[in-house]
């Protein structure tokens, strides 16, 4: 389930809309004005999309979440079991969300309509599991980190403008050998620092510079 905190009144409001373990969350910056929007991720293989509904709670205001959305990341092509998502990340200026899964693969979704999600490129590049992704907004770079050890970088500004259902193949521009075993996470920078900070299963944090 999913639960939305007020801090404020020191109460929550649950949610369960995903039938397995809720892995990541990320918020939208890139909608309409005065519209905030969610996205979950979830081992059942779905995504969901959220919005922000504000109202009242007696005489208090309060802000509740209401489930407009789910689709799949994707499934396996001989059982066509559900693919597990693991991370999240949003690009503000394509107005995109991505997904990363154990099935190796990274998808671009848009949110041109909040009716609707949209898959329009597909990323590969990694050969296991994609486990942890982070966007530096002001360069229009993902980095995304995998079981596989390594960190991939993508410009993400190729994404920008693509139509629904175009299905881009998009290639990595940068690719980096991290960590000796998987990627747990990992942490841009803030204030157009150019710095990246990883960590994995070797117990080792990395800080790594990039070039736009």
């Amino acid at each position: 389930s999913m639960a939305l905190w007020s801090l404020d009144l020191c109460k929550t409001t649950s949610s369960k809309q995903h039938s397995n373990t809720v892995t990541s969350l990320v918020s939208i910056n890139s909608t309409p004005k005065n519209a905030h929007y969610l996205c979950s991720a979830s081992y059942d293989g779905s995504i969901g999309l959220w919005q922000f509904v504000e109202g009242c709670r007696g005489r208090r205001p309060a802000i509740t979440i209401q489930h407009l959305l789910s689709l799949a990341h994707g499934s396996y092509p001989i059982t066509d079991t559900p693919v597990e998502v693991l991370c999240l990340a949003s690009h503000d200026a394509s107005a995109c969300v991505i997904s990363g899964g154990n099935d190796a693969v990274i998808r671009c979704w848009s949110l041109s309509r909040k009716t609707r999600m949209q898959k329009v490129a597909t990323l590969s590049g990694h050969t296991d599991a994609v486990t942890c992704m982070k966007v530096d907004q002001g360069q229009d770079l993902l980095f995304t980190g995998s079981d596989d050890g390594t960190v991939l970088q993508w410009d993400v500004r190729s994404i920008v403008g693509l139509q629904k259902d175009c299905h881009a193949e998009i290639q990595p521009v940068g690719l980096v050998g991290a960590h000796d075993g998987l990627v747990h996470d990992l942490a841009v920078a803030a204030n157009g620092l150019r710095r990246l900070v990883t960590c994995g299963a070797d117990r080792r944090v990395c800080l790594w510079e990039y070039i736009p």
